[in-house]
């Protein structure tokens, strides 16, 4: 933290050994919305450890020189029956874990963290009445006490596409 610049890890460096990488390009917290209480000095966010196979683009790996694609991404990684064997060699994928939690930013750590059954799971909301509330990959809306985040009370509220079109 001298610089404020990221440090990168040396074991995770898939341009020398392609590998799974955890958390992936969709992992950790993105976009999803997240409360702060400035009471508390508290973060509440939902994440997720979603492991991704990364690889250098096998083209780039025999020539040096990498070729953008005509049609689809062009993301610079291998692809196909070339990062079907890599991934192959190099085992199970990581198993996947989302959770909800408060983190305090200026200690770095979690006051509580609970596990979701869903990797993907929509933002939250806290309020100053100690409620959090969340809609979860499930099709379950959640309330949580941000004290602890245990369970307070949830409704299972499926929804089918073409009812919201």
């Amino acid at each position: 933290m001298e610089t404020g610049r990221p440090v990168e890890n040396p074991d995770v460096v898939y341009e020398v050994e392609p590998q799974w990488i955890m958390p992936a390009n969709s992992g950790a917290h993105n976009w999803e919305p997240q409360s702060w209480d400035n009471d508390l000095g508290l973060m509440y966010f939902y994440y997720h450890d979603i492991a991704n196979f990364y690889s250098l683009d096998e083209g780039f790996v025999e020539t040096g020189e990498y070729q953008i694609r005509e049609r689809g991404l062009s993301l610079g990684w291998g692809e196909g029956e070339y990062r079907r064997r890599l991934i192959e060699e190099a085992g199970p994928r990581p198993p996947s874990q989302a959770y909800v939690g408060a983190f305090d930013p200026i200690t770095g750590t979690y006051k509580w963290r609970q596990e979701l059954e869903s990797d993907y799971n929509g933002g939250v909301v806290a309020t100053r009445g100690n409620i959090l509330f969340q809609p979860e990959g499930t099709g379950v809306f959640s309330v949580r006490d941000t004290e602890d985040g245990e369970l307070i009370w949830q409704y299972r509220a499926p929804v089918r596409l073409d009812q919201l079109l």
